[in-house]
């Protein structure tokens, strides 16, 4: 099914606590400029309220060695963020793409058929638990990054 949320919820929200809608979404903002070559073509956004990131995450997930290569994917993906007074919501992110190098192949959550690979079996049972472990450890770590961001205080 993709990416989830471990509650079913097709959203994660975080409470911060001291910070108000505005400032979360200054600091996630900030964290967006200061992190992308061109935030302009990786965010959409309406000020105070949301934040849209597309990027590609290069060297996101690690698939294993082969031949004494590191296989790892990029993750192509979009993370829409809203912002309250104390809070900041996930959507579940989208995933488009993600791209094993330098196999040159396809990383799926399931589906594939003769190329790429499958994260979980058709039944949803996990195929390759390693992968999947680094996938997650990749998008909870992408959003604790976030929520890292979104607290600080930019009083200089």
């Amino acid at each position: 099914n993709g990416v989830v949320v471990e509650n079913g919820e097709d959203y994660y929200v975080v409470d911060i606590e001291g910070k108000n809608a505005q400032q979360l979404y200054d600091n996630v903002n900030a964290w967006i400029m200061s992190n992308f070559k061109n935030p302009d073509a990786v965010s959409s956004k309406e000020n105070g309220k949301m934040l849209k990131l597309h990027g590609v995450f290069p060297d996101a997930v690690f698939i294993g060695n082969r031949l004494g290569f590191k296989d790892v994917a990029d993750v192509d993906l979009e993370l829409m963020m809203y912002f309250k007074d104390g809070k900041i919501r996930f959507d579940v992110p989208v995933v488009n793409r993600m791209k094993i190098h330098p196999k040159d192949s396809e990383l799926f959550f399931s589906g594939a058929r003769f190329t790429g690979t499958n994260m979980f079996k058709k039944d949803g049972s996990e195929n390759k638990p390693k992968i999947i472990q680094s996938f997650n450890i990749f998008i909870n770590g992408l959003i604790g990054t976030i929520v890292t961001e979104a607290k600080k205080t930019n009083d200089w």
